[in-house]
């Protein structure tokens, strides 16, 4: 499955982009985001191609660590996993 042409659409939201600013400027905040685990790999799919360099995702366990492979590869082929 391919859903990388969505990643424009996630990028236009405004929440999405405000995210990626702060980031990109070094004014994230550092504290856990309130997003839904369905959301997770959209949003680390979209700021790592918005922000054009590595995002780190953290799991707490293997098995879903090859979930998070997986689902992002579904929404980025060029993400190096």
């Amino acid at each position: 499955m391919d859903l990388s042409a969505l990643l424009e659409a996630l990028r236009a939201l405004p929440e999405v982009a405000g995210l990626a600013e702060a980031v990109a400027a070094g004014t994230a905040e550092s504290t856990a985001l309130r997003v839904p685990r369905s959301a997770r790999p959209a949003l680390v799919a979209t700021l790592a191609h918005s922000l054009g360099r590595p995002v780190v995702y953290l799991v707490t366990r293997a098995d879903r660590e090859l979930v998070i492979q997986e689902e992002l590869s579904a929404w980025s082929h060029s993400l190096r996993l």
